[in-house]
């Protein structure tokens, strides 16, 4: 009598080693995923900026002033990243609100935008 074991575990070990290739993002949901990291991090670099200073960085400086020079030793990122798109993210502040908006214009480098040109932001923000 033949057993049907080996059968049914070779389609859940199929399925087990092809569900990365599902579940994996690709294509703009990849980049998607990258900006919402890389918007994270920006962010961390900000909130840090603003405790070591007592103020968000400037609208006059924008996110330049997160990266370091030899000068003040202000070092919260390396380099300003651009989105997976190659565009600058986009910082604005009111200096007296204390508060600002960060994002990524998105697939279609333009501000607004609807579905894959959709602006991006971070994912601790609703979008405004």
């Amino acid at each position: 009598m033949r057993t049907l074991i080996p059968g049914a575990l070779l389609v859940v070990l199929a399925l087990f080693l092809l569900t990365p290739v599902f579940v994996t993002p690709k294509g703009h949901e990849a980049q998607v995923m990258k900006a919402k990291i890389q918007l994270r991090a920006i962010e961390k670099a900000i909130e840090s900026y603003a405790e070591e200073h007592g103020a968000l960085p400037s609208a006059e400086k924008g996110l330049s002033a997160l990266v370091g020079s030899a000068e003040t030793g202000d070092d919260y990122l390396p380099a300003l990243p651009v989105d997976p798109w190659g565009n600058p993210y986009h910082y604005e502040t009111e200096d007296v609100s204390g508060t600002y908006l960060l994002f990524s214009v998105g697939a279609d480098g333009a501000e607004g935008g609807t579905g894959a040109g959709s602006d991006i932001y971070p994912p601790t923000t609703d979008t405004p």
